[in-house]
């Protein structure tokens, strides 16, 4: 009975302490100026929402999908949700993620893709402080996210809202990625770089939906419909291999001159995509029949590819995620994946990889 007593006192004490740890993390967090995130939904189906908007028109409708996961041999369902287009007014503008909130400082559900929890952990941002006043109407953002994301998920919006309005200015972060800055000069628009947040009159967006990791088959629509872009896949003359280097990047094997060498012998074209600009990018590599490339932002370029070309990823047991096989399937492009073991930047074992390489090619 002792023994029920001391125990129960002993976890009452381990929780107590657990909970001051927490308030302790909390208040120093609350210090630095990151307080904890509060969020506003459009559709949330409520008269209490805190921003005044209105919906322009419906971006998508609503639909399931099921893909095959090859890393666990098994098929996935996702549900995309209805999106529309909304003219939000008297909002903050966070640039480089793309994140927008309420003047209230709650973060809008609908500018982001991932779920609010995930955004607030990977991004804590204070939005009630050092907020630039500009009074712009009507206005359209364009993200500085990470290549993949940038493309996949976010890109498409943005390009469907300047349909909507031929005059609205671009706002941007003054430090945005080389590719970002090549698809701004496709615009022919007033561009307003910012080096902050800022609160605008108005602003247009497309509801992204939580759909991150699962590409949505009107945003791959948009991008391929989007005049620039298809421009340069009119000189697609498929036939060749291109195998994408990231001799430069995070996550190259120790060896990768080594695999381009292998990839070479078998007729490929070695690329540096950092090296091209994005139209020359989309026009290179929509002449492929195969691309190939050890797992990260390049294989986003299977967007660009035609019906029953093929995609050869290169992956560790450590790092493997689902952007590329899904994006594959809605595309009908053939996904095959060549499984390394060890660590990420673990030397590629060659004899293996000629043999996926001679069963692909």
């Amino acid at each position: 009975m002792k023994l029920i007593r001391d125990t129960v006192l002993f976890l009452a004490m381990e929780l107590q302490s657990a909970r001051i740890q927490a308030f302790l993390k909390r208040k120093a967090a609350q210090f630095v100026g990151f307080n904890e995130v509060s969020s506003v939904g459009l559709v949330r189906g409520n008269s209490k929402v805190s921003v005044n908007f209105e919906k322009v028109c419906q971006y998508s409708s609503g639909f399931s999908t099921e893909i095959f996961d090859p890393r666990i041999a098994t098929t996935r369902g996702h549900y995309y949700q209805e999106r529309s287009a909304y003219l939000v007014r008297d909002v903050i503008l966070e640039p480089r993620q793309g994140l927008v909130y309420s003047a209230a400082g709650e973060l809008i559900d609908e500018s982001t893709s991932w779920q609010t929890a995930h955004v607030y952990n990977s991004f804590p941002w204070n939005p009630k402080k050092n907020i630039r006043e500009l009074p712009l109407e009507s206005a359209i953002y364009v993200t500085a996210n990470t290549f993949y994301h940038w493309l996949i998920e976010d890109l498409a919006s943005t390009i469907f809202c300047l349909g909507l309005n031929p005059a609205s200015p671009i706002l941007v972060a003054k430090d945005c990625p080389a590719f970002v800055l090549d698809f701004l000069q496709t615009t022919n628009r007033e561009i307003i770089y910012l080096s902050g947040p800022v609160r605008v009159k108005s602003l247009l967006m497309v509801a992204k939906g939580k759909n991150s990791g699962w590409p949505h088959p009107s945003d791959i629509e948009v991008l391929l419909s989007y005049e620039p872009f298809a421009l340069a896949l009119k000189e697609q003359i498929p036939g060749k291999g291109i195998y994408i280097s990231r001799r430069n990047a995070r996550r190259s094997p120790e060896n990768e001159t080594e695999v381009e060498k292998t990839f070479q012998d078998f007729g490929f074209q070695v690329l540096e995509l950092e090296k091209l600009k994005l139209l020359d990018q989309i026009a290179s590599l929509s002449q492929a029949s195969i691309i190939a490339g050890v797992h990260g932002a390049g294989l986003t370029n299977a967007i660009w590819l035609k019906k029953g070309s093929k995609i050869l990823d290169i992956v560790n047991e450590n790092y493997w995620t689902e952007c590329f096989h899904r994006l594959c399937a809605l595309k009908e492009v053939q996904y095959a994946f060549h499984l390394c073991e060890g660590k990420i930047q673990d030397p590629i074992a060659l004899p293996g990889l000629v043999n996926q390489i001679n069963e692909l090619y």
